[in-house]
């Protein structure tokens, strides 16, 4: 499916900044695919079979998704391109990342997730658009441009750089492929990867500028591809005015369009010998820290994989799921060539996920214990969103003597994209349709826990070794599956991230089986009817879930959603769903735009590219940014020649 994937890595040389290659951690960088389990689960007997399943034709169409798109472009999308309209109210940038060089020939063949980072743009003002694509010039890919050939090694491929068998397999530093996530924030457009330091580029040009440490404030020489924006306290308290009550006549607790006083939150993983630690940034809308980076490591684990976190107004929200390291596999396989760094680790269904909730510096519960509380085993790559609630207390104890005494008691709920397992075996090379029957498959999961008091804080451990500090503890009392539709890539409106939301936004398989499953070929909206929903009881799918679908048809594969409010919304859902979409039957990419109170009616306007469009991962919409020709084009007035061409000869990039 194209749904999740997740790459690695170990701790970064801590004194080095410069350079091409970041070191091997354990981290995930969202993805396409999820290998396969070790084993096949059969089938439940009562479910009844449904039409649609993966063929070889299907597989076929998935792998023409993964390659390389060898032209930069920058160019007026024409009118004649766009089927329905572009809504005039449409203003502000699209930004998307993604692997767009892909390298497979008769000696070697990179991983997809390896692929060199492809940024591009769709800008838009008064329902036209302006799109761009650039490669970000790594010190990777311009080695390897200057060379014709694989120079460095990655995280997903095996053995040599070049397809030899002779390598160093002690030398865990590598490529650092700039593929993953992007954000525009505070003057700065990034190109974000997992495992090194984020690419400056020009917002308006595209242009790589360098590799960033954001003005000197990253304590790490690693920021991760994922993060939050989350609003103020002014934007939500505005929102609750702005927002008027929805159909359920539940008012909507959120921010609302305006810019000011958001909070970009980001992090880093290093994986060591030691406890694994993390470190929280957050930085204000000028690109200054908000706070002092905020460091938490992790009791007991050396090895994991943080590829996403939750953000609440008082914590961070962190989910390690369990993962292993393999040393005999690391021996007899990786040390010759038969396995990569990211296939040493091993999914491990015996023991539970761990839960951290570590405290906000600014927030309520600053001064006080992280939580930490165990979850069934599951593997998380994306989460939704994450909300604390305050619900009355049933009893003066769970059980374990740390009830609340009566009082009313606080909730965490984490809405989140659980994998039964993982492997990361499976790539575009060896895809076949059993990969799409039972297995590793994602669902939809909303997890509620109570919180038990929070104990204050104490010192907590510098290393594996020493002795367990005081940490709050909870009990997992909700464990909610909100559709039985494989689905990945979900999303919020970002103006209602750490609140309680109604609205969910996600790529699905059109399959619809509890058995077998598909790449991501439907937008699916869930929208709650009551967003505390699962809190104070069972979660009823029929009854307390509404499902809006757009089906793309069996020859488009969607890309990640990602919701754009209208400049003055009225409610959580008053905006557009935009997506990149491969056409397999044209070998051509599109962007769809939907309008999100109204999925099924399919998208209001489609932009039929001229050319193909690779694989996407993560991105990004600014509302403030409209590249200068687009602006100028306006500028011309209808019927009058613009000073700027709308067209210009593309880039030709190097195939390896």
């Amino acid at each position: 499916m194209l749904c999740s994937k997740h790459i690695p890595y170990s701790r970064p040389a801590t004194a080095r900044h410069q350079g091409c290659r970041s070191r091997l951690r354990l981290t995930p960088t969202a993805t396409l695919l999820q290998g396969p389990p070790a084993q096949q689960k059969a089938p439940p007997s009562e479910v009844n079979s449904t039409p649609y399943r993966v063929t070889d034709s299907t597989i076929a169409d998935i792998n023409g998704l993964h390659k390389s798109l060898l032209h930069e472009y920058d160019y007026l999308v024409q009118d004649a391109w766009v089927e329905g309209s572009i809504p005039k109210d449409l203003r502000g940038t699209y930004f998307r990342n993604g692997p767009g060089l892909q390298v497979s020939n008769e000696r070697y063949k990179r991983h997809t997730f390896d692929g060199d980072g492809m940024v591009l743009s769709f800008s838009f003002d008064q329902g036209r658009a302006w799109f761009k694509n650039k490669f970000v010039r790594t010190k990777g890919f311009v080695d390897e441009q200057a060379a014709g050939r694989p120079v460095h090694r990655t995280a997903f491929t095996r053995g040599a750089a070049d397809g030899s068998l002779l390598f160093n397999p002690f030398d865990f530093t590598l490529k650092n492929v700039a593929n993953t996530g992007v954000v525009h924030w505070g003057g700065r457009l990034l190109a974000l990867y997992e495992s090194g330091l984020p690419h400056e580029l020009d917002a308006a040009t595209l242009d790589t500028l360098g590799e960033s440490t954001i003005n000197g404030q990253l304590a790490t020489p690693v920021l991760a591809a994922h993060y939050r924006v989350m609003p103020g306290q002014q934007q939500k308290q505005q929102q609750q005015q702005d927002w008027r009550s929805d159909s359920n006549g539940s008012s909507q607790n959120s921010s609302n369009g305006a810019a000011a006083g958001r909070t970009w939150v980001g992090f880093s993983f290093n994986a060591g010998l030691g406890d694994a630690e993390l470190k929280f940034y957050e930085f204000a809308e000028e690109g200054q820290l908000a706070v002092p980076p905020q460091p938490y490591r992790l009791p007991g684990v050396s090895v994991a994989m943080i590829h996403d976190i939750a953000v609440t107004p008082d914590y961070y929200v962190v989910i390690a799921g369990p993962v292993n390291f393999d040393a005999p596999k690391f021996v007899s396989q990786y040390l010759t060539s038969r396995c990569s760094i990211a296939e040493c680790l091993v999914y491990d269904p015996s023991k539970p996920t761990k839960v951290h909730l570590v405290p906000r510096p600014n927030g309520a519960a600053a001064g006080t214990a992280a939580y930490i509380m165990d979850a069934p085993a599951m593997f998380t790559f994306h989460h939704v969103n994450a909300f604390t609630t305050t619900a009355p207390s049933n009893s003066s104890s769970n059980g374990d003597g740390n009830g609340n005494g009566g009082r009313p008691k606080q909730q965490l709920v984490l809405d989140t994209v659980a994998w039964d397992e993982v492997a990361f075996e499976n790539n575009q090379h060896n895809l076949t349709p059993a990969y799409y029957t039972g297995g590793a498959r994602s669902h939809l999961r909303r997890l509620v826990f109570d919180l038990h008091p929070p104990q204050p804080a104490a010192p907590r451990p510098t290393s594996s070794s020493s002795a367990a500090a005081s940490y709050s503890t909870g009990q997992l009392v909700g464990d909610h599956k909100l559709a039985r539709r494989c689905v990945e890539f979900p999303c919020v409106n970002w103006d209602v991230h750490g609140e309680a939301h109604k609205h969910i936004y996600a790529v699905a398989d059109r399959v619809d089986h509890e058995y077998h499953w598909g790449p991501t070929q439907v937008i699916m909206k869930l929208s709650l009817n009551d967003p505390l929903a699962g809190t104070q009881g069972p979660l009823q799918q029929a009854r307390d879930v509404r499902p809006q679908l757009w089906d793309a048809g069996s020859r488009r594969l969607i890309m990640e959603p990602l919701f754009i409010p209208r400049s003055n919304p009225t409610a959580e859902d008053d905006g557009w769903v935009l997506a990149t979409v491969h056409n397999a039957a044209t070998g051509k990419g599109e962007l769809v735009i939907l309008d999100a109170q109204n999925i099924p009616a399919g998208p209001v306007a489609t932009i039929h590219l001229q050319h193909f469009l690779p694989a996407g991962l993560h991105g990004s919409f600014d509302p403030h940014m409209v590249v200068p020709e687009l602006q100028q084009q306006a500028a011309g007035g209808e019927g009058q020649v613009s000073a700027v061409p709308a067209w210009r000869e593309p880039n030709v990039v190097r195939a390896l």
